[in-house]
């Protein structure tokens, strides 16, 4: 742990440095331990509060309607953060950034990046031995993991979505594969992103274990749900299912909610950092900055959504006042929010991509699995039909009901907006005000932070 934590500050290079020595060339001060063994880079990778505290998903959970601030939190001064982005942000605002405020999406994914370059080039230079090679592929396996789950994050944020007419030519991101912070990487094509972010998964899947006994930790299981969004995003929904059957087949329990015992007050239902959480693939965080931390009221058209008997309402949310609070993140904190990978989400994903596929009944079988662990006995009523759309239809609403504030539901409606059938206008009211996001508007991708821009010298996104 303290070994990271002393390079830390070296990893804020990533966006502020323009010139300098170059990164592995960096000269330490006398208490500072420079990583030599694949244990030292595995400790770096193990820090959770520069790995998996910080998910690139902020802007998405801000622009998201999973839930609203009233006019008077909105205004409320000191109650929204020191950044004023986050307030520009909840009403998808063509500007955003009011000087040059932290732009933590970005410098979290890219600081994630930076170790894991650096941990996959401590790997080039360690050689893999028959009593090294389960740690050495571990170790490697997990930072080509890191740096791929961590583009396909800032690619929800700050690329357009994914389109296969317009990719090669589309804006992506700078594909940072060398670990000196100097070195100039022009932004490659939204194509080029999602190539490279495939290629970092492939080579984690070719070398991490099944599962791992450390949820912080990354797996094979990992990767095969990484990759069912992906896909779902790309819209190669075999592929997808080809992948959620994969994570499915290494982990694929579902808590039955009937065996919960929910607080009656505003304390968490689910255990601190997912403990004994069995569908918890991969542990990840949103450390949120921002107005929904403190000033959460959930959106009184998702409340109306779940039906009698259907235990997601008391696990999730519960009235404080005039407000309706969350408390069913899998994080079970009141600092963050669960942003990672479970099964019940690879079940979803499956059953999407199996309604897609015109295999309604396989399809049906995932969602009323995931439904049964979430619905009393006595209330719970299977869902039939032979329609492949209604199918479909019936996996999206469970979506909207079931993945609450874990970092998909921007990245759902980017993709699902492409279709009129799904497509959503997001609407934010403050007093007289409305503020409306309509289906594919050019503000569902988020403007690239002014620091990037001015170091990088990348074009800026259409707003």
């Amino acid at each position: 742990m303290k070994l990271i934590i002393k390079l830390l500050p070296i990893s804020l290079l990533i966006i502020t440095a323009s010139c300098g020595k170059k990164y592995l060339d960096y000269n330490p001060v006398s208490n500072q331990v420079v990583p030599k063994k694949v244990e030292d880079f595995q400790a770096m990778l193990d820090n959770t509060n520069a790995m998996n505290e910080s998910s690139a998903v902020n802007l998405g959970m801000i622009g998201g309607d999973d839930y609203y601030v009233t006019a008077g939190q909105y205004s409320a001064t000191g109650a929204l953060s020191a950044a004023d982005f986050t307030k520009n942000a909840y009403i998808w605002a063509e500007q955003i950034y009011v000087g040059r405020e932290t732009p933590i999406d970005w410098n979290s994914a890219y600081n994630h990046i930076l170790l894991a370059n650096y941990a996959i080039e401590g790997t080039d230079k360690i050689e893999r031995t028959t009593d090294n090679q389960d740690k050495w592929d571990q170790l490697r396996g997990g930072a080509y993991f890191f740096r791929g789950y961590n583009l396909f994050l800032l690619s929800q944020l700050y690329c357009p979505v994914y389109n296969a007419a317009t990719a090669g030519t589309d804006f992506g991101l700078p594909l940072r594969t060398d670990s000196d912070p100097t070195m100039k990487f022009p932004r490659a094509s939204v194509e080029a992103t999602y190539q490279q972010i495939i290629e970092d998964l492939t080579e984690a899947e070719a070398l991490l274990t099944d599962k791992s006994t450390i949820t912080y930790r990354p797996s094979k299981a990992a990767v095969c749900a990484a990759f069912t969004r992906v896909y779902m995003q790309m819209g190669d929904y075999a592929k997808a299912k080809d992948y959620a059957d994969k994570c499915l087949a290494i982990q694929n329990a579902l808590i039955n909610y009937n065996s919960l015992i929910i607080p009656a007050t505003n304390t968490f239902t689910f255990p601190a950092s997912g403990v004994g959480n069995a569908e918890i693939i991969f542990m990840e965080a949103a450390a949120f900055v921002g107005i929904t931390n403190n000033l959460f009221n959930a959106d009184s058209t998702l409340l109306k959504k779940y039906v009698n008997g259907d235990l997601r309402n008391k696990a999730f949310f519960i009235p404080v006042g005039t407000k309706i609070n969350f408390k069913g993140s899998y994080k079970g904190s009141l600092t963050s929010y669960y942003a990672g990978l479970a099964t019940d989400e690879v079940y979803l994903n499956r059953a999407e991509c199996l309604a897609r596929t015109s295999k309604p009944a396989e399809a049906l079988a995932d969602l009323n699995k995931l439904r049964q662990n979430r619905f009393t006995p006595a209330t719970y009523v299977p869902l039939q039909s032979v329609d492949a759309q209604q199918v479909l239809d019936w996996v999206v609403a469970e979506r909207r009901i079931e993945l609450i504030m874990r970092g998909t539901r921007w990245s759902d409606l980017r993709r699902l907006n492409k279709e009129p059938r799904y497509a959503t206008t997001l609407k934010r009211v403050l007093d007289s005000q409305t503020f409306e996001l309509k289906p594919n508007d050019q503000r569902w991708t988020w403007p690239l932070p002014v620091e990037a821009i001015e170091n990088g010298g990348y074009t800026q996104n259409p707003r």
